[in-house]
């Protein structure tokens, strides 16, 4: 399986960004597996969540889904508080940076998560989602992260947490389960500042991430 990690686009226009979509989806069909999405800040400074989900058959904004004996989530933390309530960040709307508190993962995608996981807490779990659930100076971090990663240190199978955003690895080990966000793509000119990874994760709890060009080789270990 394939997935992209957020900011599959960058911003210009909706207009443009919505050329932008088709032209790099268009190249993301073209693997021969099954492919999956998450949302980015990118994605959504001039898209709505359903203009960026609609023309990539992307039918729901945070989602769980099996494979080969492992559970895999993937959450939407493309969430502000504005007038005291959750709403989307999209469009514009959280921007500028820093005038409303955001990213979150909202309370209802919690509560959808404390059900997935008790329903699936016999099988290993990995997560994914675009920004990061760890502590870190200077990149913008989940703002509840502490309250997420409560939930998913609950069932003690969740085994690790890919993030994007940051623009470099990094890595950080917090009760057991690894975080790490990985380099981006679009630091530099192609092909010299190209960046991804092949994830191997194997039935003894043993992850191995093969990095190619700027993306370096990670081993994890239960």
């Amino acid at each position: 399986m394939a997935i992209e990690m957020a900011d599959y686009i960058d911003n210009v226009s909706k207009a443009q960004d919505l050329v932008f979509l088709q032209t790099i989806d268009a190249i993301f069909k073209t693997f021969n597996g099954a492919r999956y999405y998450s949302l980015g800040n990118h994605d959504l400074e001039e898209l709505t969540k359903a203009e960026f989900m609609s023309p990539i058959s992307m039918s729901s904004k945070y989602y769980s889904f099996d494979r080969n004996g492992l559970h895999f989530v993937v959450l939407d933390p493309m969430y502000l508080i504005s007038g005291g309530f959750y709403i989307d960040a999209e469009d514009g709307n959280f921007l500028p940076y820093g005038t409303k508190p955001y990213p979150y993962v909202n309370p209802d995608q919690l509560t959808w998560l404390i059900s997935d996981l008790t329903a699936n807490e016999n099988l290993p779990t990995y997560v994914f989602l675009h920004y990061p659930l760890f502590e870190r100076t200077g990149a913008r971090k989940v703002v509840n992260r502490t309250d997420v990663r409560s939930v998913l240190e609950t069932y003690g199978n969740v085994k690790a947490v890919f993030q994007g955003h940051t623009h470099e690895m990094e890595y950080q080990r917090i009760n057991g389960i690894h975080y790490l966000a990985f380099e981006a793509v679009v630091d530099g000119s192609y092909p010299d500042n190209n960046a991804y990874s092949i994830v191997n994760i194997y039935s003894d709890d043993i992850i191995y991430i093969e990095g190619f060009v700027n993306q370096e080789d990670v081993l994890l270990r239960p």
